[in-house]
C-alpha cells in the first residue's frame, strides 16, 4: 500500500449526495455509482445535449471523489456500521464529487469544503477489486500501527483515476484528514 502526506488548502468540492445507512454501504454505494451513471454520464455517451446537472458533471470532472462522512468525530469509518448504528440517523453521506471550478450549482448538486491542512493519501494497487480489501486493511492494521498521526476528519475522501476499474493497473485509494502527536 503506497501513500505519502500531501497538503491541501481551500478544496472545494462539487457532487451528488446520497444519505446511506451504515449496514448497507457496501451494497449502496456501487448502487448509487450505478445511478450517477445512468443519469449524469450515459446521456452524454449517447450523443444526447447535456442538461444542467450533466453538464456541471462534465465540467467538475464529477467522478473523481467519493467523499464520505456523518457527525460522529474521529471515527473508523470501517466501524460505524457495527459501533455506531443509531447515531446520527443511523446513516452517512456519500457524495460523488469532482473539484469545483467554479459556475453554477445546480438544483440537486451540493458544494463540499475539504478542511485545509495535511492529509494521508493511500493509493490502493489492483484496481476496484483490491479496493476494500485494502481499504479494511488501512482503517484496521495500517492506521493503528501508527504512533505519531491521528485521523482528524469527521470524513474520509475516495479518489479514482481512470476509465476502466477492473483494470490492474486502475488507481485508486483513500484520503485521510490528520495530525501529529
Amino acid at each position: 500500500m503506497k501513500y505519502e502526506l500531501i497538503t491541501l488548502h481551500g478544496v472545494k468540492l462539487i457532487g451528488i449526495a446520497k444519505e446511506i445507512a451504515f449496514h448497507k454501504g457496501t451494497e449502496e454505494c456501487p448502487k448509487f455509482w450505478g445511478e450517477y451513471f445512468q443519469t449524469l454520464i450515459k446521456p452524454e455517451i449517447e450523443g444526447n445535449a447535456p442538461d444542467a446537472r450533466q453538464q456541471a458533471a462534465i465540467d467538475n470532472h464529477i467522478g473523481q471523489y467519493g467523499l464520505c462522512d456523518c457527525d460522529l468525530p474521529k471515527r473508523n469509518c470501517l466501524k460505524c456500521s457495527e459501533e455506531n448504528f443509531g447515531k446520527c440517523g443511523g446513516t452517512f453521506r456519500y457524495v460523488i464529487a469532482g473539484e469545483y471550478e467554479g459556475g453554477d450549482v445546480p438544483e440537486g448538486m451540493t458544494l463540499v469544503d475539504l478542511p485545509a491542512g495535511q492529509w494521508l493519501k493511500f493509493q490502493f494497487e489492483g484496481g476496484m477489486k483490491a479496493f476494500q480489501q485494502q481499504y479494511q486493511l488501512m482503517f484496521s492494521e495500517w492506521l493503528p500501527a501508527l504512533q505519531d498521526i491521528v485521523t482528524e476528519a469527521d470524513m474520509s475522501v475516495e479518489w479514482y483515476e481512470g476509465m476502466d476499474i477492473n483494470a490492474p493497473d486502475f488507481k485508486c485509494g483513500v484520503m485521510l484528514h490528520i495530525k501529529k502527536k
